[in-house]
């Protein structure tokens, strides 16, 4: 049975998974032969992350974009959008399989629990009486 940790923390996972993917499409759509500039970064994650809350304010796409941001790799000087949106998609790639790419796999550790075994009842003695 899944923690509610667990549940948010796939959830978290997935929507900067999708921003990074998203940016990676638009990148490849959009000018893929134009030189990545730092603020075509800050705003495809931002306007991504909008996109994927409903665009609402209150959705956490600013902590979402700014998770996604953090975790893809930082472009090189001359790189071109194209360039960098084969960059993320092989990012994403690599990181599902260190993930091993389960989403049912357990996100946070259970606590080990003190063993319940049963307890022995002496022969000849009935369950809940005396001999």
């Amino acid at each position: 049975m899944s923690q509610l940790t667990d549940l948010k923390l796939a959830s978290e996972e997935a929507a900067v998974r999708a921003v990074v993917l998203a940016v990676a499409s638009h990148f490849t759509e959009t000018r893929p032969t134009e030189a990545l500039e730092r603020q075509d970064l800050l705003v495809a994650f931002g306007a991504s992350a909008y996109k994927l809350t409903d665009r609402s304010i209150s959705g956490g796409a600013d902590t979402i974009a700014r998770i996604a941001l953090d975790a893809s790799p930082e472009p090189t000087s001359g790189l071109t959008r194209g360039e960098y949106a084969l960059w993320l998609r092989k990012h994403i790639a690599e990181t599902d399989q260190a993930w091993g790419g389960d989403a049912d796999e357990r996100v946070i550790p259970t606590l080990p629990r003190p063993r319940t075994e049963p307890t022995p009842t002496p022969t000849g003695v009935p369950k809940g009486g005396r001999a």
